[in-house]
């Protein structure tokens, strides 16, 4: 009997820990970020939930506002020294890692260069790839000091020299990716991390539960926690970002300015979409403006840049599927009586709102001859194999401060590899521009990467988005000041019950 009563409350027992272990405490804040249900620090995860994260974790080295003015983040200073032609990027004192360890020059630059030093494909190249020296590394052994224009002058300063000069380089620096990291909290291909993101910012991560959800806390204040859930359950949220499936009396904010450009983006290990005459038939088939009928906070675009840019074109071609039908007949090896499937990454699959667009886009495939279907895809970029895939439909983040910096994802290492073709006139353009010593000169180039991009179809941009925020004013005074394109800046909100 004895016996009997132990085991059974060793099952209450058992029950209660089981429940506190996925009870999330009502003085939470609950954060839906977006309906991708993987960990959203990983390197295939949406842009708009990796840098809301990474922004609250690693913080920034500076920041820009609307007027592209730079402020100190983690640098105290940072300064162009024309004696030596070189940037001087002085850290603040007193930085701490989240695992206790002191930060120094080296940190800085190691944050700064570890990406080339990693088999994986990344973005460094498309913002740093104009370092002097950069070119020599070859191997994936990391060692401070080993590229020549990247200098430690003392624990707290770093030198960087240039091969060319770019009037926007400081601006590559308000990334949040490219912020202050440990080594030590990597694994060897120096871009996956071995537990979670480990930074200097206001938040901290306490843990990763089984859901993929992240529970945060101010890094001084462990009491104010934030739980950002990554699995679509949006219904109990205090904040939900770019969705609009939840159905309670929400209040709703728009982003100020373009977040992402949404783009069909080509598979150019395929034969048929290698070639330009089906690309040309794309572009001439698709009629904008139904892509985006009640949904405010689409604008139909046709530029590779979003309307913020400088270097945008104005000049495009009109609307005209006869012309689309003849182009498409130029094809070969084209069969017009095979479905061909189409992945959608990021792209508001499924959402019955924001999604509509897939079904005007393949009506206006069928119109043109084609069978079209698209389906969820869990991938951002195509594998290298993959040749049997048209293209692939997703967004392209618009928060950069550098167009060349988007444009340079279409070339060299970039993870985008095989969203692009290899076209030695891009690249020359693309070089040209990047060696431009002036504002002004540099717009012209840019204008003319442009115009080049469009003439030969190497992505079909098909419209413009705005990030959506809905809130619950009960629990939340105001979002406050949100100007960092598809990253969410947590640190910035105001609860009302905040103490």
């Amino acid at each position: 009997m004895k016996d009997l009563c132990l085991a059974r409350i060793m099952k209450v027992l058992i029950a209660f820990f089981i429940f506190l272990s996925f009870h999330v405490d009502a003085s939470i804040m609950k954060i839906a970020i977006t309906d991708d249900r993987g960990i959203p620090f990983r390197e295939s995860a949406p842009v708009q939930s990796k840098f809301t994260v990474l922004n609250s974790i690693l913080g920034r080295l500076l920041y820009a506002d609307s007027n592209y003015d730079l402020s100190p983040g983690h640098l105290e200073s940072f300064k162009w020294d024309y004696s030596k032609r070189a940037y001087i990027l002085k850290l603040k004192k007193n930085l701490f890692f989240h695992n206790g360890r002191e930060v120094d020059a080296k940190d800085l630059e190691f944050s700064i260069l570890r990406g080339f030093f990693s088999k994986n494909r990344h973005w460094y190249e498309a913002f740093f790839g104009n370092l002097e020296g950069i070119e020599k590394v070859k191997d994936d052994n990391y060692e401070s000091g080993k590229v020549d224009g990247v200098k430690v002058l003392d624990k707290y300063t770093l030198q960087i020299k240039i091969k060319k000069p770019n009037p926007s380089f400081l601006h590559s620096l308000t990334v949040t990716y490219f912020s202050l990291v440990p080594r030590e909290e990597f694994e060897k291909d120096l871009i996956t991390w071995k537990k979670f993101p480990i930074g200097v910012g206001p938040y901290k991560i306490n843990k990763i539960n089984p859901d993929n959800s992240v529970e945060l806390s101010k890094v001084n204040n462990t009491s104010n926690k934030i739980l950002l859930t990554v699995d679509g359950q949006e219904q109990d949220s205090d904040i939900v970002i770019a969705n609009l499936k939840d159905s309670r009396e929400l209040q709703k904010e728009v982003s100020s300015k373009t977040t992402s450009v949404t783009n069909i983006f080509f598979n150019y290990n395929n034969e048929t979409a290698n070639d330009y005459n089906f690309r040309k038939a794309i572009e001439l088939m698709l009629d904008r403006s139904k892509l985006i009928e009640g949904v405010d906070s689409y604008k139909t675009t046709n530029q590779f840049l979003a309307a913020h840019f400088w270097g945008r074109i104005k000049d495009f071609d009109n609307r005209n599927l006869e012309a689309a039908r003849e182009s498409l007949a130029k094809v070969k090896n084209l069969n017009k009586e095979e479905e061909y499937k189409i992945p959608v990454f990021n792209s508001s699959f499924g959402n019955p709102i924001l999604g509509k667009y897939l079904d005007q886009l393949k009506v206006q495939f069928k119109d043109l001859g084609l069978k079209i279907s698209f389906y969820n895809s869990k991938e951002k970029f195509f594998n290298k194999n993959d040749t049997k895939t048209l293209f692939k439909i997703f967004s392209l983040g618009a928060d950069v401060m550098e167009p060349l910096v988007l444009f340079g994802l279409m070339r060299g290492k970039s993870p985008f590899y095989p969203h692009y073709p290899e076209d030695s006139k891009f690249d020359r353009l693309f070089n040209l521009a990047l060696e431009q010593e002036t504002q002004e000169s540099k717009i012209e180039k840019v204008l003319e990467l442009s115009k080049y991009y469009y003439k030969n179809k190497f992505s079909i941009p098909l419209f413009e988005r705005k990030l959506i925020y809905g809130f619950n004013s009960k629990r939340v005074k105001s979002l406050g000041k949100q100007d960092a394109g598809l990253t969410f800046l947590i640190e910035n909100i105001e609860f009302k019950d905040e103490k």
